[in-house]
């Protein structure tokens, strides 16, 4: 498992443990959740330490493939949420 330092990079998500934990750290700026974000990893855990990870299989959206439900379109009709992507 990598342990984060002051520098802004993550470790490649192949070097994932088991239980898919890429990167552990102390500290939470918005310049690493930004990173840690393009670069796919999940939002830590609530521990003392805070814990990246990359599970295996990762899900990959593919927004061309994408097959919206009546019912969903109707939610999304009524703006309560709102949807991003990049």
């Amino acid at each position: 498992m990598y342990r984060l330092t002051d520098a802004l990079l993550f470790p490649s998500p192949e070097q994932a443990s088991d239980e898919g934990i890429v990167a552990v750290g102390e500290t939470l700026k918005p310049e690493r959740v930004m990173l840690a974000y393009r670069k796919g990893f999940s939002w830590f855990e609530s521990d003392d330490f805070l814990l990246w990870w990359s599970p295996d299989p990762r899900m990959v959206l593919f927004p061309d493939q994408v097959k919206i439900s009546k019912s969903m379109r109707a939610v999304l009709r009524k703006k309560q949420f709102e949807v991003t992507f990049q």
